[in-house]
């Protein structure tokens, strides 16, 4: 029998780094931020000769990245989505340099097979050569329908951030204000001025133009104030329209009834998101929308070229190279959610971590939505961050409709649904929304855990926040989980079939 290849790639870039190999049939990836702690972690090269000595990789067939250049390894040239190569330090018997945005387009595999993509849309804060965003056909021949350099949302919420002072790295202001937007009252007529001028002007020029609306005083500093009802305004107003935005250009290069795959960092945005879907039901959107996802369109770049069969996508999306405890009990399990239904706070380590910035249900801090003052105690005392921002939950999958309304399959937490249950109060945003997850038998943990949960409860809904201090990323050891059930004021830490308590 012929071994098959052993396949490596990587994204180093900015932030984010991040990669993944295929060997002896089995993937692996690992994203640096975990392994080091420090959120966004932009590695070198020795990231990823340090971790193939770890996986004992010592010869590799095929070898392809993305990098754009910030760290001397190259880039495509502008007018190529990828070029032949070499990495001195990297000797691999053919390398690739892949364009960020087609990196990006050809991670969905773990999701759908890639010539099943019939239309890719990648919208970041920017990929190579200046690039904000890509829309791609025919994956498996690739054409390139599309590519813009002009701000989009990413940038305009980013320098809204920076205005508002936001605390931590500004990749994460769009998060954060997507939060924001809904305390504020939209003002339809100055919605209807930005998209039209928006059809001739650059998105950033258009937001930040005080003439635009005599109520925004956009040229004074002190207006930028969360508790500003204005700027509230103001904010639910530009994002709206930047919803708006969106939805009319997928709807110039995508027609309804196309599968269409949609990444880069501008797809974190559930609220963005649950409008595309609306209009767009075959919107594939991945867990690792986000630069931490790239290596995995490396490897698809080198099977496509290869000619070689889909990867195995077994336990995805739990691939972080961080596992080794044992699974807990059902006895322990059950005592977790007894916990849980006394009131208690949870940590939750289990298995492998999750690729993305999301907690899917093995790096997660969970709780009973009918806590009262759940979530200020939570952003006082456990996450400390902003006390606007919602909390996501993880409900059983077929009890979703039961809790919220036109609700759909969301096993990643990238859409939000209008919740009608008094029960998830603390889960439940200011504009009646929640961010979901719907647990199914693909992620048997969690599911067991809910599962108890309801039967002593009556509810099939936890509170479900990444295990992390604010700042931090995901949990990346069980040292970094046992740190922050020391530091911070949850009661328990199921750390794999070890329940710690206080």
């Amino acid at each position: 029998m012929i071994n098959p290849p052993t396949l490596v790639g990587f994204f180093l870039g900015k932030h984010d780094s991040n990669l993944i190999c295929f060997h002896q049939d089995k993937i692996r990836y690992a994203k640096s931020e975990r392994l080091l702690q420090t959120k966004h972690h932009r590695a070198n090269l020795n990231f990823v000769i340090d971790q193939l000595k770890k996986w004992k990789i010592s010869s590799i067939d095929g070898l392809a990245f993305s990098d754009g250049n910030r760290n001397g390894l190259g880039e495509c040239p502008k007018d190529q989505l990828f070029t032949l190569c070499t990495v001195g330090a990297l000797e691999a018997k053919r390398t690739f340099c892949l364009d960020h945005h087609f990196a990006h387009a050809l991670s969905g595999w773990p999701l759908i097979s890639t010539n099943k993509i019939q239309k890719a849309v990648v919208l970041d804060g920017r990929g190579d050569h200046g690039w904000r965003g890509a829309v791609f056909c025919k994956l498996t021949d690739p054409q390139c329908l599309y590519r813009e350099s002009q701000s989009n949302m990413s940038s305009v919420l980013n320098e809204i951030g920076l205005r508002l002072n936001l605390q931590g790295l500004d990749i994460d202001h769009p998060g954060k204000l997507m939060g924001a937007q809904a305390y504020g009252i939209r003002n339809l007529p100055y919605e209807k001025e930005l998209l039209e001028s928006w059809e001739t002007r650059p998105l950033d020029e258009s937001v930040f133009d005080a003439t635009l609306n005599s109520d925004f005083t956009l040229s004074d500093s002190s207006f930028y104030n969360f508790e500003n009802p204005q700027f509230r305004n103001w904010l639910a107003s530009v994002h709206h329209a930047l919803s708006d935005h969106t939805v009319t250009f997928f709807k110039k290069y995508c027609s309804s009834e196309e599968t269409i795959f949609y990444s880069g960092g501008c797809a974190q945005n559930s609220v963005i998101n649950s409008a595309l879907r609306n209009s767009f039901p075959n919107l594939i959107i991945p867990p690792h929308a986000y630069d931490g996802g790239i290596s995995l369109g490396c490897l698809e770049f080198l099977r496509l070229q290869l000619g070689l069969d889909p990867f195995p996508t077994e336990n995805f999306p739990f691939w972080q190279d961080d596992g080794g405890l044992e699974f807990p009990s059902t006895a322990v399990i059950s005592e977790v959610a007894e916990l849980l239904a006394a009131g208690k706070i949870v940590a939750w380590y289990q298995g492998q971590g999750e690729l993305g910035p999301r907690a899917l249900g093995n790096r997660s801090i969970l709780a009973s939505p009918e806590i009262p003052n759940l979530k200020s105690i939570l952003n006082s005392k456990v996450k400390f961050r902003e006390a606007w921002r919602p909390y996501g939950a993880s409900i059983l999958f077929e009890h979703v409709s039961d809790f919220f309304v036109n609700s759909l399959e969301s096993p990643y937490m990238l859409y939000t649904y209008e919740t009608h249950h008094t029960a998830l109060r603390e889960v439940t945003h200011v504009d009646k929304t929640c961010r979901i997850q719907t647990v199914s038998n693909e992620n048997p943990l969690l599911r067991e855990l809910l599962r108890l949960f309801y039967s002593k409860t009556g509810l099939p809904v936890l509170l479900n926040t990444s295990l992390n201090l604010g700042g931090k990323p995901l949990a990346g050891s069980p040292d970094d989980a046992i740190e922050l059930f020391r530091s911070s004021k949850v009661d328990a830490l199921c750390l794999g079939p070890v329940l710690l308590k206080k």
